[in-house]
C-alpha cells in the first residue's frame, strides 16, 4: 500500500509540473514583441539588401540604360555606381538598427497576445503602418550622406546620357526621358523597402527558434 501511495504521489507531480504554463499577460506580450524587434534589428542579416543587381536600383524608365550600347563606358560606370550605393546601404544599415529602440518602444499594439502566438502576424508589420514616416526620416538622414560617394559617379553617368539623348534627338529618332541629377528618393525607398523586409525575416526567424522552457529567454513566449 505505501508503496502505492509513492507511485501515485510521483504521479501527481510529475502531471503538476507539465501542467501549460499560465497565460502571458497583455503587458507581458507587449515587451516580447518589443524585444524581439530590438534582437532583429541587432542581428539583422542584410545580404539581401547589400546585394540587389543593378536593374533593382533603377526605376521603370531608368531601365533602359541596361541595354545602352552607345553611350562609352556605361556599364562600367553603371556598375561603379552600384558598388557605391550598395556599400551606403550597407553602413546605413548597420547604423540604422542601434537608432530604433525609441521607435519599438513607441508602438502601440493592439491585442499583443495574439501577435504572438499568431505564425503569420508580425511586430514588423505593425512598425511598418504606424512609424514607416519616422523610419523613413531617420533612414534618409544616415543614407544621404553615406550616398555622397556615389552622387558623383551618377551626374558623370547623367552627363553621358544628356550628350546620347540630344544627338538622338538631332537625328530625329526618339529618345527615353531624361535622367533625375538626384536618385535620392527612390534610392531612399529601395532601402527602406529593403530594410523592413530584412528586418521581418529575422523578427519570424527570432520567433521560430526552438528555445528551452525554463531558459530565461525572452523568446520563450513565442513557443
Amino acid at each position: 500500500m505505501r508503496i502505492l501511495l509513492l507511485l501515485l504521489a510521483l504521479l501527481l507531480g510529475s502531471c503538476s509540473t507539465t501542467q501549460a504554463p499560465a497565460p502571458i499577460t497583455e503587458e507581458e506580450a507587449h515587451h516580447a514583441l518589443v524585444e524581439v524587434l530590438r534582437l532583429a534589428a541587432s542581428g539583422m542579416e542584410s545580404t539581401a539588401l547589400t546585394s540587389l543587381p543593378l536593374s533593382s536600383l533603377l526605376t521603370e524608365e531608368q531601365l533602359h540604360l541596361l541595354d545602352n550600347d552607345d553611350i562609352p563606358l556605361l556599364p562600367q560606370r553603371l556598375e561603379a555606381w552600384r558598388g557605391e550605393v550598395l556599400e551606403a546601404y550597407r553602413s546605413t544599415a548597420r547604423a540604422l538598427a542601434g537608432e530604433l529602440g525609441g521607435l519599438f518602444t513607441s508602438l502601440t499594439i493592439d491585442d499583443a497576445r495574439q501577435v504572438v502566438q499568431s505564425k503569420s502576424l508580425s511586430a514588423t508589420s505593425i512598425l511598418k503602418v504606424q512609424k514607416a514616416e519616422e523610419l523613413r526620416a531617420a533612414a534618409g538622414a544616415l543614407l544621404r550622406p553615406a550616398l555622397e560617394a556615389s552622387l558623383g559617379m551618377w551626374r558623370t553617368i547623367c552627363e553621358r546620357h544628356a550628350i546620347w539623348r540630344r544627338s538622338r534627338m538631332l537625328l530625329k529618332q526618339e529618345v527615353p526621358p531624361p535622367l533625375a541629377d538626384d536618385p535620392f528618393e527612390q534610392l531612399l525607398t529601395i532601402f527602406t523597402d529593403g530594410f523592413l523586409a530584412a528586418l521581418e525575416r529575422e523578427e519570424m526567424l527570432l520567433r521560430t527558434t526552438p528555445v528551452v522552457k525554463g531558459s530565461g529567454s525572452i523568446l520563450e513566449v513565442f513557443q
